[in-house]
């Protein structure tokens, strides 16, 4: 008998507003975009250890999919070892969220290895899976926007649109279906590598040693629900105006760097705003943005690598023998 495959599909994102903030309290949006990591995964009885891309099963090289497979599939008693193939768009350390979206594509087709696909059930299993792949830290909001696509908003309270609830000791986030219009954004590389774990605890160090910090991870909070509103009335000039104030206050937070700022300079020559996207320190900036092709040829001619996306409607999904389930297949 031919083996059983699951295949899934979860997108990156951008945030818009609220990184950093959003680990203490503070609101975030963010945006899925249509930049996507694929998994697939056939279950092996001839293999004696799982196997990602031909090699076996290395927490170094696979952190990500070894956490996803133990939670999923070890600790629920299946024996069988898996042969997992992956294909990514999505550059790594660039602020795009690739470890989200391998963590969700993977739990996404272990669900639907089990019989057990929702999009809550998936949330949650992204969630944790990326929360002990990054040592215990970090908010849902990237495992959140790659579940369910199109925007998410994040808040301590719970507002209309509410999906799920996720907890965290205790850090409670409430996240909620952002209505968006479709929205292109220019992506630019600093060349410049940032490292999750490292930045979120230098935040967390400054937060909890000096007032101003604290005042702008507040600050950072009003300017989201700000753009919340913008947002709303579809007031994307707005929008970009408070994401280069956003950028200004994580440039504050000492997360941005002197390559990103410049290239947000050269973005806003044909934009309606730029900011840097994701912890920081290095990776990408992203321009909202009408004149995607004038703005891309100004951030290519600073020797950076670029893409033009656009927000993506779809969340993950999986499909295969069983037949194809999405996000939108709720509990």
């Amino acid at each position: 008998m031919r083996p059983p495959v699951s295949q899934a599909a979860a997108p990156g994102k951008v945030i818009l507003f609220g990184e950093h903030a959003v680990v203490f309290g503070e609101p975030a949006i963010a945006v899925a975009i249509d930049l996507e990591t694929k998994v697939d995964l056939i279950p092996d009885e001839t293999l004696t250890q799982h196997q990602v891309n031909g090699e076996p099963l290395d927490t170094y090289k696979h952190l990500f999919i070894e956490k996803a497979i133990n939670l999923l599939w070890d600790n629920a008693g299946n024996t069988t070892r898996l042969n997992v193939q992956t294909n990514s768009r999505l550059p790594s350390a660039a602020g795009l969220g690739s470890s989200a979206a391998l963590s969700t594509s993977t739990c996404a087709a272990l669900l639907h290895q089990t019989e057990q696909f929702s999009e809550t059930r998936l949330a949650r299993a992204a969630y944790e899976t990326e929360w002990i792949g990054q040592g215990e830290q970090g908010s849902p909001i990237d495992t959140s926007a790659s579940t369910h696509g199109q925007a998410i908003f994040v808040d301590k309270e719970e507002h209309d649109n509410h999906l799920w609830t996720l907890r965290r000791s205790d850090s409670t986030w409430h996240v909620h279906h952002q209505p968006l219009e479709r929205m292109s954004f220019v992506i630019a590389h600093s060349g410049e590598k940032g490292k999750t774990g490292e930045l979120v605890s230098k935040v967390q160090m400054y937060h909890d040693r000096t007032d101003v910090a604290q005042k702008i991870i507040e600050d950072i909070g009003d300017t989201t629900r700000e753009g919340q509103e913008a947002l709303r009335r579809g007031n994307l000039a707005r929008v970009g105006e408070l994401m280069d104030e956003a950028h200004e206050l994580l440039g504050m937070l000492g997360v941005s760097t002197s390559r990103l700022d410049e290239l947000c300079r050269t973005a806003r020559e044909h934009a309606h705003g730029a900011k840097l996207t994701g912890a920081g320190g290095g990776g990408c900036i992203i321009a909202l943005t009408d004149e995607p092709d004038a703005c891309r040829e100004a951030l290519q001619d600073e020797r950076a690598e670029t893409w033009i996306v656009r927000s993506a409607r779809k969340g993950a999904r999986a499909w295969g023998h069983r037949g194809t389930r999405t996000v939108n297949e709720r509990h």
